[in-house]
């Protein structure tokens, strides 16, 4: 079995997007560590992109808000590839424009969402 670096394990709260396929590419999934049971690690395949925040960053507002009709549009217009194998590629996140409220602002409106 291969050595994978920490770099490379999925974290508790990384933000999961399908990069890869018609009609799934662009779904976003948050990782727990809950699921992991009893394996030590999980490393993403190749058609994941792994969206790691820093701490400023609520990862409960950042998955709601990659869920929001307006980044899924943008998604869905900036993909590349054919219409059989759509690909998303890691720059096109990178490039997404996300509100950034102060941290306590994205606790609230994650708690408004939840209330929903």
């Amino acid at each position: 079995m291969p050595k994978w670096g920490d770099e490379y394990k999925l974290k508790d709260n990384d933000i999961l997007v399908n990069s890869t396929g018609t009609g799934t590419v662009g779904r976003v999934g948050m990782f727990s560590k809950e699921i992991l049971g009893d394996y030590p690690f999980i490393v993403p395949d190749s058609h994941i992109s792994v969206v790691r925040l820093s701490s400023k960053m609520n990862s409960y507002y950042i998955y709601e808000v990659m869920n929001s009709m307006i980044i899924q549009q943008y998604i869905e217009d900036n993909l590349a590839g054919s219409t059989n194998q759509k690909e998303l590629y890691i720059g096109i996140l990178e490039k997404s424009l996300i509100p950034l409220p102060p941290f306590a602002e994205q606790q609230r409106i994650v708690e408004k969402i939840e209330e929903l």
